[in-house]
This record gives structure tokens, sequence and C-alpha cells, in this order.
């Protein structure tokens, strides 16, 4: 004989949880338009500044993923397009609404960055160079330091003076305990952390971040491009549509004079 373990809830879903999905599913089916953002390391104060920058253009949701994937699976019986976000609660996630250009709040949210140091251990995201100049220390623990990272130093008019340009370290070295400090003592802070576009569902179809994000003016760009070789097409070929008609005719014109 064999016997089933069924696990079964003994106490109910608390309200304020139930209330969370009821309105994260109401969100999902009436916007046209979702962002699934990252919010890994993102503060307090950036998660305000976002809400304020996108205050009368969207929405933003914090949800734990379990609730996040009970409200996607209710909301997609609607919407089955929905079902796609799901694959993606993989990390600490925000979802942003709208029902404006998504490519417009998609911007305001990569805008969103905050300088910070970098810890000993965690990986340089970018060569971190040391300037040349006058470092505002006077002799004394912060030399040893300094010197301690490798960066050439002499005393100068009575202050430490890093002789010439020095790379602490270069992108993809994992930050010394040494590196990690005179960045510190120096003020550099090479992290820009901030909330990060993962992916959107404009109008039910899925869009990519680094379309999302690409600059609008590169897709200006784009169009004059095709927009010229259409009219190179369009004459080449003899097409007489509006936009070239002028053109024919002068060329029909040199053709019969020639």
């Amino acid at each position: 004989m064999s016997y089933a373990l069924i696990y079964k809830r003994k106490k109910p879903y608390p309200e304020t949880k139930i209330s969370k999905v009821q309105e994260l599913s109401k969100l999902l089916k009436t916007y046209r338009n979702i962002l699934l953002i990252s919010i890994r390391d993102v503060s307090a104060n950036q998660m305000k500044e976002l809400r304020a920058k996108i205050w009368g253009k969207g929405v933003c949701k914090v949800v734990k993923n379990t609730l996040a994937r009970i409200a996607i699976d209710n909301a997609s019986k609607e919407r089955k397009e929905l079902s796609i976000l799901r694959d993606h609660l993989t990390d600490m996630h925000a979802f942003v609404f709208t029902n404006q250009d998504p490519f417009e709040i998609a911007q305001i949210v990569d805008s969103i960055k905050e300088a910070r140091l970098l810890k000993p251990g965690k990986i340089a995201p970018i060569d971190v160079v040391i300037q040349k100049g006058f470092t505002g220390f006077k002799p004394g623990p912060e030399l040893s330091e300094i010197r301690m990272a490798g960066i050439p130093v002499r005393i100068l008019d009575g202050e430490v003076f890093i002789t010439e340009n020095y790379t602490l370290v270069r992108a993809g070295q994992v930050v010394s305990p040494y590196a990690a400090r005179v960045m510190a003592l120096l003020d550099i802070k090479p992290l820009k952390i901030g909330p990060k576009v993962i992916l959107g569902l404009i109008d039910n179809t899925i869009v990519r971040a680094e379309i999302l994000l690409r600059p609008l003016e590169e897709y200006f760009k784009d169009i004059q491009v095709a927009v010229n070789e259409g009219r190179t097409l369009a004459i080449e070929a003899k097409i007489p549509v509006p936009e070239v008609t002028e053109d024919l005719i002068s060329v029909a014109t040199k053709e019969a004079l020639n």
C-alpha cells in the first residue's frame, strides 16, 4: 500500500497578500504596456525617484516573486501573453505599467543611477584610473595606504601628490582591499547602480531591453536612411510615386535632351 503526501495549508492566506495578488492581476490585465525591471541593490530613495518621475505616466509595483507568479497565472487566463513574464521572475523585480510611450518610460527607468564605492572582492565594471595630481592629504596614514596600492606618489608642497596617471584596477578584475580603500579615500565611485529594464510586453508583443533602450536618434537615422534608399530605388526603377515624380521628370528631360 502506498500513501501520497499532500500538503494542505493550515492557515488561510493573509488578506494583505490576497489584496496584493488581486491588485497586480488587475494591473496586468488593464495596462497595454508592461515593463519588468530588476531592482537588485536599488535603494529606497531610487524607487521613490522612479515613482516621482513616472507620476502621471505609469504605475510602479514591487511584489514578491511568489505572489507575482500567482497574479500572472490568474491574469494570463484572459491575456495569455503575460505568461512569458513568469519565466523571468528570477531576481528582485518590479513591474512598471503604462498606457503611454513605453520607450520613454524605459529611458526614465534607465536614467536613475546612483554612484557607489566598489567593495573588496567585487568585480570592477570599468578601468579605474587614478589621475595625476594633489590628493588633499598631508603625509600620514593615507600616504601609506595609497602606496600599498602601488600608486606612485611623492610629497609636494607638504601634500601627497600622485606623480602620474595610474590604473588601479582594470575592468573584470577582482578589487583588492588596498584598491577598495584607496577608492574610498579618494571618493572614487565606479559603480552605477539603478533599476534595469529586463524586457517589455508592449501591446502583447515581447520587446527586449536593448530595443527599448536604444536612443530615439538612432531610430530617426534609420528611418532617414530607409527614406533615402527608397527614393533612390524608386528613381532607378522609374516607379512613378508622388515622392519622386519631379526627379523622374528631371531625369526623363535630361535623357531626352541627350
